[in-house]
């Protein structure tokens, strides 16, 4: 009779030949320092950006980069404005010379004032827009209280059209000040 074999007895014999890259491992063990580390100076819990202990160097810094551009975007309330002058600091880090940190500090002094003014552009709009959209909102209500017989009183973000045209206008605004940061990174990329 044959030997019923245990689930460890299988996998041994299907992994017998399989040898552990250790490239590979070094390689994803940056990735991961990388991400790590790009997140917890964003947050203030590191003064540098890089780590000593990493091998694999370019690697690392690419990885630094692509999470750091991945964190230049439009802010969406106005504590994200203080991660931008974070951000700042890192790509100097990354930067390295006299010449590509005078720059980079000309760039983002750039993108803290487009982001405040984004910032405030949004938030005009969706006033002006609220105040547009103010009679049609008692319009509706007066239908309901002649359809009910009792007051019902609206607010712009209950009504699905209200949300319909202001996300269609933000969606606008979003791909106006996205062209600019598209061009930002570009200007970035080009300094690193």
């Amino acid at each position: 009779m044959s030997r019923i074999k245990s689930a460890l007895e299988l996998a041994m014999e299907k992994t017998s030949g399989v040898e552990a890259d250790r490239g590979a491992l070094k390689r994803a063990e940056a990735v991961k320092a990388a991400k790590r580390g790009a997140a917890l100076f964003l947050d203030g819990e590191r003064e540098s950006l890089f780590d000593d202990a990493i091998e694999e160097k370019d690697l690392y810094r690419q990885t630094l980069t692509e999470s750091l551009m991945g964190q230049v975007k439009l802010p969406q309330k106005n504590e994200d404005l203080a991660r931008t002058a974070r951000l700042e600091t890192a790509f100097a880090q990354l930067a390295g010379s006299s010449r590509a940190q005078k720059e980079l500090a000309s760039l983002f002094g750039q993108l803290k004032n487009l982001f405040a003014q984004y910032l405030d552009t949004r938030e005009q709009m969706a006033e002006s827009l609220i105040s547009q959209y103010e009679p049609m909102l008692r319009q509706k209500e007066a239908r309901l209280r002649e359809q009910t017989g009792q007051n019902v009183r609206l607010r712009p973000e209950q009504d699905p059209e209200f949300m319909k045209i202001l996300q269609d206008r933000q969606q606008m605004m979003d791909d106006q000040y996205g062209e600019v940061i598209t061009q930002a990174k570009e200007q970035l990329k080009e300094l690193l």
